[in-house]
């Protein structure tokens, strides 16, 4: 995502709360104290925290050290509340990670495959390290670049034009 936000209010969020000593005294501020005392047991907190981290893409460490600003007494129990949407967080991340490097090496195998039928054995094996090292933008172009090849080093030749 980088550092630009999105919206607006995002980044208004951000600025606000990226200070965890700042973060704690707008909260202490600005939340009513029926607000504030409430939100030690409410199961409502834990929605409402759900939130703030998913919309806001917070880390468990920014979390920490604003909730220990606010409410130092409930970090544990409030972390605890949350690790579950940071774990689904990092499992998703790790799931679409898996199948981009399955579709890399889908690609890579097709290619070596096309290699194969077209120059012969020796040729895929001559080629075999270069196209499993190659990112997924090669694979792509060289993918094309075989179906007008004459000769086995034309695949690897880089014709953006073809992009």
């Amino acid at each position: 995502m980088g550092n630009t936000l999105p919206n607006p209010h995002d980044t208004l969020f951000k600025a606000l709360l990226e200070d965890p000593e700042r973060a704690g005294a707008l909260l202490r501020e600005s939340l009513p104290k029926a607000l504030t005392d409430k939100m030690a047991g409410d199961p409502l907190t834990r929605q409402i925290l759900i939130y703030i981290v998913r919309v806001h893409t917070m880390t468990e460490d920014e979390f920490k050290q604003g909730v220990a600003m606010a409410k130092p007494h409930l970090v544990e129990a409030l972390t605890m509340s949350l690790a579950q949407e940071w774990m689904d967080r990092g499992e998703a991340k790790g799931l679409q990670k898996g199948i981009q490097q399955g579709l890399q090496q889908g690609e890579a195998q097709t290619l070596l495959r096309q290699i194969e039928r077209k120059f012969g054995p020796q040729a895929r094996m001559h080629c075999q390290q270069r196209v499993q090292q190659a990112d997924e933008t090669q694979l792509l172009q060289w993918i094309d670049n075989i179906l007008t090849a004459e000769h086995l080093e034309d695949i690897f030749q880089d014709d953006s034009s073809l992009q």
